[in-house]
């Protein structure tokens, strides 16, 4: 049985989105995009019971929930492990590329 919900705001659909896209229509390579988008499922799947056993990523920002960080590829999808009415969720809040500068996004 898994202990967290999941849970995909707005801002990581949209990231995700915006990722597959230029992977598929700019790079021309709707096979890659495809491949990433199954290894952040199967990442995300594979941590959806053990949400909170990893080491929090420490922001710069004050922040109510603490951050986790998935590693897919050269990727990176920052969640936090929240509980509301009793129930435990995994909220996916960004994707973002490794390179990108994370200071103002997360």
């Amino acid at each position: 049985m898994t202990e967290y919900v999941l849970r995909y705001t707005p801002q990581y659909e949209q990231d995700l989105v915006r990722k597959l896209d230029y992977i598929t229509y700019e790079l021309n390579n709707p096979e890659a995009a495809n491949a990433l988008f199954e290894a952040a499922d199967k990442a995300i799947l594979d941590r959806l019971d053990c949400a909170e056993s990893f080491e929090p990523f420490h922001s710069r920002k004050n922040r109510k929930h603490l951050y986790y960080r998935i590693y897919v590829n050269n990727f990176e999808i920052f969640y936090v492990a929240r509980e509301e009415d009793g129930i435990k969720y995994m909220e996916l809040r960004r994707f973002l590329y490794q390179g990108e500068d994370k200071r103002k996004k997360v």
